[in-house]
């Protein structure tokens, strides 16, 4: 098994940085990342897990903590590195950030992520997040996100939470190989954070939902990607390709600390 069996609810906090690389840069930008992964190593222990993965000239950086404190030392950990990758990138115009977590360790991040244009996405109070479960310190992080971003139409928020709500109790009945799974929001964006042990967990999941999933985008328009070994992916492409989905294959370099 890829995870332990040690569970809590699901209060980390997900850094979501998404850089545009420019045409002939990204060996370059690749080069960086055994240096951001070295120093998270040696780094703070509030690091959950790190990695990096690619689609065309997009690179997402996969990084959750503990609380806003590890996400705020892992900064001063990798600040050098980073400012290397940023000029790499041609500046931070190149770099989309999102943070993810409850509102109280968001709160703690403001001060130092808005000036960066960050946007902040909070744990919805209501439906929640489940429990999550994380994978065997030290060893490859190979599993699979799927990254759907709602966008809810005028009007509708109440009636998209119920979906939520929906969403949530069919996932906590659904299959084991989810490994945390939550809802959290940014004015009319709504994010799902979903991890599952394979490709074959997040097929499951998407059987499992399939009713709430359907009346929940009959109310916004979704934005959806999804992220893992490129051997997982290739079997997520006949299902998944037909919804616009984008795949990011996740570097070998990515671990659970």
């Amino acid at each position: 098994k890829q995870h332990t069996e040690m569970a809590s609810p699901d209060a980390h906090v997900q850094l979501m940085p998404t850089f545009t690389v420019p045409a002939g840069k990204m060996d370059e930008m690749k080069a960086m990342w055994p240096d951001f992964v070295a120093k998270t190593k040696a780094g703070t222990d509030g690091t959950l897990y790190y990695g990096f993965a690619v689609c065309d000239n997009q690179v997402f950086t996969r990084e959750g903590f503990k609380d806003a404190a590890g996400l705020l030392a892992h900064m001063s950990d990798v600040e050098e590195t980073m400012k290397k990758t940023i000029e790499v990138v041609g500046g931070t115009t190149a770099l989309e950030l999102k943070v993810v977590g409850p509102k109280a360790e968001l709160d703690k991040l403001r001060e130092a992520l808005t000036p960066l244009g960050c946007k902040f996405f909070e744990t919805d109070p209501g439906p929640g997040a489940t429990c999550f479960r994380s994978g065997v310190a030290g060893k490859p992080d190979a599993h699979v996100t799927v990254v759907p971003f709602f966008t809810v139409q005028d009007g509708k928020m109440d009636d998209f939470k119920k979906c939520l709500a929906d969403l949530l109790k069919a996932t906590e009945g659904g299959t084991k190989e989810c490994l945390y799974y939550g809802f959290h929001i940014c004015g009319n964006e709504v994010y799902c954070r979903e991890g599952y042990e394979s490709a074959s967990g997040a097929l499951a999941h998407l059987g499992d939902v399939d009713a709430p999933l359907n009346a929940a985008l009959s109310m916004a328009s979704v934005d959806l990607s999804v992220m893992g070994p490129a051997a997982e992916l290739e079997k997520l492409k006949e299902a998944m390709a037909p919804l616009g989905t984008k795949f990011y294959a996740l570097d070998e370099g990515a671990f659970w600390k």
